[in-house]
């Protein structure tokens, strides 16, 4: 039996243990003129997981695994962390996918991955109520004017649906999913304008994270979504609000630029995992 002595080393050695930390990045319009490439997107992800997992956290993504995307170099890291250490307790990775994305893992690598990636499937039919018992009676909720503005918009685009695409919520699902489990979320990037979704994943992910009282670290190194987030008057932001196809997404980012959220938002200007993670570290 352990001593409580052994406990308290290895909780002050692995600080985050217990808790669920989610990655939300992708690369956007701005990359190149804040000096990175698709690969330097990759690398990141792969830092932040890599620290995260040895400061005792599982960490969530909503990514889909295409060739030389962030979920294949996760992989790639996790299968490296597996050689390198003692079987995991728990999976080290959760990967959230929307319906009908499947892995592109080959049979091989999906035994090897299966005590380390726990992939889980998300469908709309599935969240649905859920979704909307949540924007009808959460306190997390109470006093925001927009809520009804989100509800609103978002189930009567549902209503709209007839046999017709239905990617867009199950995104939306992915998304509420992925907010629900994590404790921090971590925004990166992310695209402004020619997204899939009802809005930029990012500013999705990072509205439901904050409505459930969840830490949001914002991450502006990289410009897109993420900025817009952070200054209503960027060039970013103005993207948004100016997209009448995509309602929605304007309204997830009023509620997050009006300052509502400050208490659950933290900005880093500095793009670096070590800058990052003190924001994720100091509060639990």
């Amino acid at each position: 039996m352990k001593t409580d002595e052994t406990l308290q080393n290895r909780s002050n050695q692995r600080p985050l243990a217990g808790r669920c930390i989610g990655i939300s990045i992708s690369e956007s319009a701005d990359l190149a003129s804040f000096g990175f490439t698709v690969e330097a997107v990759n690398a990141l992800t792969v830092d932040l997981a890599r620290r995260l997992i040895a400061l005792g956290a599982t960490v969530a993504l909503g990514h889909n695994w295409r060739t030389g995307g962030v979920m294949e170099a996760v992989a790639r890291f996790a299968l490296s962390f597996k050689d390198q250490s003692a079987a995991a307790e728990h999976p080290l990775i959760l990967n959230y996918l929307a319906y009908p994305d499947i892995p592109s893992l080959s049979d091989a690598d999906s035994r090897e991955l299966a005590t380390i990636v726990d992939i889980k499937f998300v469908r709309w039919q599935d969240q649905a109520i859920s979704i909307l018992e949540t924007l009808r009676h959460s306190d997390s909720y109470k006093g925001l004017s927009n809520r009804q503005d989100v509800g609103s918009l978002l189930f009567a685009h549902a209503d709209n649906i007839h046999n017709g695409d239905m990617r867009p919520l199950e995104l939306t699902a992915l998304r509420f999913v992925l907010a629900q489990c994590c404790d921090v979320l971590l925004v990166i990037g992310g695209r402004t304008t020619g997204y899939q979704g009802l809005a930029p994943g990012i500013i999705e992910e990072a509205w439901w994270s904050a409505c459930l009282d969840k830490q949001v670290v914002v991450c502006t190194g990289m410009g897109g979504a993420a900025t817009a987030m952070t200054d209503s008057d960027s060039q970013q932001a103005q993207e948004v609000y100016k997209d009448t196809a995509h309602e929605l997404a304007g309204a997830y980012l009023r509620d997050l630029n009006t300052g509502r959220f400050s208490a659950q938002m933290a900005i880093a200007s500095n793009l670096s995992a070590e800058s990052i993670l003190m924001h994720v570290t100091k509060r639990k």
